[in-house]
């Protein structure tokens, strides 16, 4: 039981990370190019660095990179529904079950979607500073515009910033960065719109912020 336990709460691709953090617990090193990268908690990378390129996989969670510049080795990140190439400096990759989410904070990406199966094609898209966009089955969503100030402090304090989301994906976030299992009724609480900045270090003080701002119990 207990090892059934954890397969469903950390799938075999995030046990044998090269690079991973366990839930509520972020980090930050320095890679061997002097890239700087932030892995919020519940986060697991593989690291492919040779002469020619710089290469992370992302396979469950969330990052942040502040990319060195190395003019003869691109660098790359990717998951399961695409690759993001560095043009500049600083943005966030969030790896989810069903997409990939890129927020960019200063600078550009070259954003490609992955070829499904029988089907070689693929296309690309260029995100600049202070737009997101996710990364689906389907292809790109729609190019939202941020604010990249804001999502840096959040980072650096290890929050979460949320503006006019449904309090489901709230909890969500919130559910990945806590221990244990947070159970809810997605559909009775879909149509309640958030805006806060919630603790990710303290999730039942988040919870409690929640409850109090919209009279939950």
């Amino acid at each position: 039981v207990p090892g059934w336990l954890t397969l469903q709460n950390y799938p075999p691709a995030y046990l044998l990370a090269d690079v991973r953090t366990a839930t509520g617990q972020p980090k930050t090193q320095q890679l061997a190019d002097h890239t700087q990268l932030t892995l919020k908690g519940g986060s697991g990378i593989n690291l492919r660095f040779d002469d020619k390129q710089r290469m992370v996989e992302l396979v469950r969670g969330e990052i942040l990179l502040n990319v060195a510049r190395d003019p003869q080795r691109p660098f790359v990140v990717e998951t399961r529904q695409g690759s993001i190439r560095a043009l500049g400096t600083r943005f966030a990759v969030r790896c989810d079950d069903d997409g990939t989410v890129l927020t960019m904070l200063e600078s550009k990406t070259a954003v490609r979607t992955a070829s499904t199966p029988g089907d070689q094609t693929k296309s690309e898209l260029v995100v600049s500073a202070g737009q997101r966009v996710r990364l689906g089955a389907d292809g790109f969503g729609a190019v939202e515009s941020v604010d990249a100030e804001s999502i840096a402090d959040a980072w650096r304090f290890n929050q979460l910033v949320v503006q006019d989301a449904a309090l489901p994906d709230v909890l969500d976030e919130l559910a990945r960065q806590r221990k244990g299992i947070l159970r809810y009724d997605r559909a009775a609480l879909a149509n309640i719109r958030v805006s806060a900045v919630l603790p990710l270090g303290d999730t039942d003080q988040a919870l409690r912020l929640l409850s109090a701002s919209h009279h939950l119990q």
